[in-house]
């Protein structure tokens, strides 16, 4: 007889451990040159949806130009640029900015942090505090724009339209006689221009500034202390899948500030400790999921409020701060249960 373990190795199919193809093996290899913007000067350049598909971005040692991110990305870091006007869409997680001077930034992200800058202008929605290290002349303003992909890039990278912190800075190098940044409710003046050349980065987009379509809330002061003069609404399920459409209507009244928005999963026992409304033990057996709120202000914001909600059919589905025994205490202990959630 002869011997099996002998032909098997002769003919080389055994003795060799099979190597297993595992689907990342055969994923194709990314052309780093099309994830950064590099070494340009005076030039418009854009990325669409697809272009990057949730990779991570650079932006390197640029000057004059103008350039737009209109896709999702895992990380953008921008390094040594001047005079540029940058657009970042949608980043699950964070916008770095290292040694660059006279930008303007829009921006939305999960993170947003400078270290080294100078006069660097930006507008943005950002999920937790913007951070700034070693930076001066800084100037933060609410998130403005918005286009067809928003908000499905947004729902993609995880990040919510109503828990924007634009104007909450944290300064790890404060400088007390004079602060190394401002904040601004009001539209940047340089807005328009900024998008100026969008169309001619991506001929496919088309941006629009309206504060009635706006994707984004456009808030005036997020954390800024809770007051009674304003009136918080929270709209619970199922009423918060017109959410934006309540908050489109803010926008379009006249007399009316959008003080911050949130949103934030709220269970019946959260609603019981933190809330005092007649309606409290109705909203708790509602709190299945998360809650999103608006802060308004103006004379008329009350009465906006209560023809707006029976207009929309909410009334059932929504906390009223007038409507409560002590709209001081919840607003605050409302705001804190958020901050808490949310780790911030």
């Amino acid at each position: 007889m002869g011997c099996v373990f002998g032909r098997m190795g002769a003919s080389g199919d055994a003795g060799e451990p099979q190597h297993k193809v595992y689907s990342w093996d055969k994923r194709e290899a990314k052309d780093l040159s099309q994830l950064q913007f590099k070494d340009l000067k005076g030039e418009v350049k854009g990325k669409q949806s697809g272009d990057i598909g949730k990779e991570q971005f650079q932006i390197d040692n640029c000057e004059d130009c103008s350039l737009f991110l209109f896709d999702t990305s895992a990380a953008v870091t921008i390094d040594d640029c001047k005079n540029c006007d940058i657009f970042v869409g949608p980043v699950q997680g964070s916008i770095f900015i290292r040694n660059c001077h006279n930008c303007r930034v829009v921006g939305v992200c999960q993170q947003f942090r400078t270290r080294d800058c100078t006069n660097i202008a930006s507008a943005l929605c950002c999920q937790t505090l913007p951070i700034i290290e070693s930076s001066t002349g800084m100037s933060f303003f609410c998130f403005r724009g918005n286009y067809f992909a928003l908000s499905g890039q947004m729902a993609a990278s995880d990040i919510s339209e109503y828990n924007n912190n634009w104007s909450r800075i944290h300064d790890f190098t404060k400088n007390k006689e004079t602060p190394n940044f401002q904040i601004s409710p009001e539209a940047p003046l340089w807005l328009e221009t900024f998008y100026a050349k969008a169309a001619e980065a991506v001929p496919s987009v088309a941006v629009d500034t309206d504060p009635a379509q706006a994707t984004v809330p456009i808030t005036t002061q997020p954390g800024k202390p809770a007051s009674s003069e304003n009136v918080l609404v929270i709209l619970f399920p199922p009423a918060t899948k017109k959410a934006r459409k309540f908050c489109r209507s803010i926008h379009a009244a006249q007399g009316l500030s959008l003080i911050q928005t949130r949103e934030v999963p709220m269970e019946a026992s959260d609603v019981s400790r933190v809330l005092h409304s007649s309606d409290t033990e109705a909203l708790a057996s509602a709190a299945t999921g998360s809650v999103v709120s608006f802060e308004i202000g103006g004379e008329t914001a009350e009465s906006f409020v209560q023809s707006t909600l029976q207009e929309l059919g909410l009334l059932d589905n929504a906390y009223v701060s007038t409507d409560s025994s002590s709209p001081d205490k919840d607003m605050a202990a409302f705001y804190l249960h958020a901050d808490s959630i949310r780790k911030i």
